[in-house]
């Protein structure tokens, strides 16, 4: 029976996407896949190099993301973006010297507040901030040592602790650092004294509205199996206008125990898992139908997602979701 029901609703997957072909200009996904390690070399329990085939390391299996080439690109105004993540960087990694955690935090809010006052930023941005553990970590290549890093354009990297914003939940009185000459990550006192290296968003603008609706509402809303929903997106993109980015639209929606994501792929359609279906610059949308069927039992959540970080993973920048419970 389940069978049954999952045919009828991918047939109507298939039908919204006769919709969202007129349209022409919508993406759609899933579940969001990790980047690459940098691990391209196997090794054996002594630390040799070794043939990887058949290990099952990752060096043989590269799980994740493909990095983008070049993987940094420097601005030439003191900072540097890495566009994996889209995350934008002080080009100077020690601007302010060995500082304890709570200092650190002072100094990239003083950064904000005095930015004349250090010359090892050229941009005059006001947004800079400690980065956490998952995006100073992100900046690692596990290939590498001395720093730990891929090719950049970074200056004075120190091979030792960087401070993050996250507190060590084993310990509050800790915090979690990088070691940026090998890759690894620890969890010392606050009271200790490390570098700081200030991050900022890729994206400082904002869209005046993003939305996606059932029946109207913006949920979660309850119908019967016999009621249809009906999905509707618009975008006002403000002074977004024109930037080039992915649109995704992803419905998740239950298989059993488990949850199921189908994604449009222009001009192809729907299909499972994810796929981008297409980049282009933002437009003012006015609302647009993209489904209109019953469903079967069950809860659904419907996403729209703006990603100005084009790199093919829906880590977006602007996101909206409704849900829906059949029942």
């Amino acid at each position: 029976m389940m069978r049954n029901r999952s045919s009828v609703y991918v047939a109507a997957l298939l039908a919204i996407g006769c919709a969202v072909f007129l349209f022409g200009n919508l993406s759609f996904a899933g579940t969001v896949e990790l980047p690459k390690t940098g691990q391209t070399t196997c090794y054996d329990d002594v630390g040799y190099a070794i043939p990887c085939a058949g290990t099952g390391e990752d060096g043989e299996i590269q799980a994740g993301v493909a990095w983008p080439e070049p993987r940094f690109t420097d601005n030439g105004d003191g900072t540097v973006t890495d566009n994996l993540t889209g995350l934008m960087w002080l080009k100077h990694a020690n601007c302010f010297g060995a500082k304890t955690w709570q200092e650190a935090l002072y100094a990239a809010a003083d950064l904000n507040a005095n930015p004349g006052a250090y010359t090892c930023v050229g941009a005059g941005y006001t947004d800079w901030r400690l980065p956490n553990r998952k995006e100073l970590h992100s900046l690692t290549d596990f290939s590498r040592a001395g720093p730990a890093l891929p090719g950049h354009p970074f200056l004075n990297v120190q091979p030792i602790w960087y401070w993050s914003s996250t507190t060590y939940a084993h310990g509050s009185d800790d915090a979690w650092v990088v070691y940026m000459d090998a890759g690894v990550v620890g969890g010392p006192h606050k009271s200790d004294y490390y570098f700081v290296w200030p991050v900022r968003a890729g994206q400082t603008g904002s869209l005046a509205h993003i939305d996606i609706k059932a029946n109207g509402q913006d949920g979660p809303i309850v119908v019967s199996p016999s009621t249809p929903i009906s999905i509707d997106i618009s975008l006002d993109p403000g002074d977004q206008a024109g930037l080039n980015a992915e649109w995704w639209i992803v419905v998740q929606w239950p298989f059993g125990m488990f949850k199921q994501y189908y994604s449009y792929v222009y001009p192809i359609g729907w299909l499972p898992g994810i796929n981008r279906c297409i980049e282009m610059p933002l437009i003012n949308l006015a609302p647009l139908n993209v489904l209109t069927t019953p469903l079967f039992p069950g809860d659904f959540e419907f996403f729209f997602l703006i990603d100005d970080n084009v790199n093919g993973i829906p880590d977006g920048t602007w996101v909206d979701s409704v849900k829906v419970t059949v029942q």
